[in-house]
């Protein structure tokens, strides 16, 4: 039998109890249901039962069903269609567990972009404080790499932005220009920025290769 699994939230779900279900068919039922896929009945009704006659532990685990039960468990699950309702749980359960998993992605990308804003103001703020004076070439070289491949992703031009319209929404990123905004105000750092990479244009540079010093 299959089963809709888009449900109507305020409606009568297919695990729920049956109009025509004794207590004791629907607690079997239940116990079926959340056995998982590898469910059986007769583990069911090793559970149901012994746990009814206040068994546990290594006596539940030992706990052997009567004949009886496990026939009545088995009339029940044809009645009642206890596979087709288990199925239907579990698509429930899988759907809620993506629901959740997606949730807690989106919270996570949240935290990472505010800490990510964040740890650039301050970024921004120290590199004001920099005297362009006091730095080595290979800094000089490195600052200037830097800043130009930031603005290349704040422009969407580099490999590791991710655009936006991987995730549906068609638009392209938003540029983010506090570092250079920063960089731009101090002019003796913008300065020295715009020499090095002059000096730098038309010289070929191995790809990982580390900067002349």
């Amino acid at each position: 039998m299959t089963l809709d699994v888009d449900l109507d939230p305020f409606g009568l779900q297919p695990w729920d109890r049956r109009p025509k279900e004794t207590p004791r068919a629907y607690g079997l039922f239940t116990t079926y249901r959340d056995l998982g896929p590898a469910r059986t009945i007769k583990e069911a009704c090793r559970r149901f039962y012994g746990r009814i006659s206040g068994l546990d532990g290594d006596e539940l685990r030992s706990f052997v069903p009567t004949e009886s039960q496990v026939r009545n468990g088995q009339q029940w699950a044809q009645t009642h269609d206890w596979k087709g309702r288990s199925a239907a749980w579990d698509a429930h359960l899988e759907r809620r567990t993506r629901v959740e998993s997606t949730v807690a992605l989106r919270e996570m990308r949240d935290v990472q972009a505010a800490v990510g804003r964040a740890a650039l103001v301050r970024a921004g703020r120290r590199l004001e404080t920099i005297d362009p004076e006091r730095l080595s070439v290979h800094e000089m070289i490195a600052l200037a790499k830097f800043g130009a491949a930031l603005e290349r992703s704040a422009r969407g031009e580099a490999d590791l932005v991710v655009d936006d319209r991987r995730r549906g929404t068609g638009d392209p990123p938003e540029p983010d220009t506090a570092i250079r905004d920063r960089l731009a105000a101090n002019p003796k750092l913008a300065g020295l920025m715009d020499e090095v990479s002059e000096a730098l244009e038309g010289v070929p540079t191995a790809a990982g290769a580390e900067p002349p010093v």
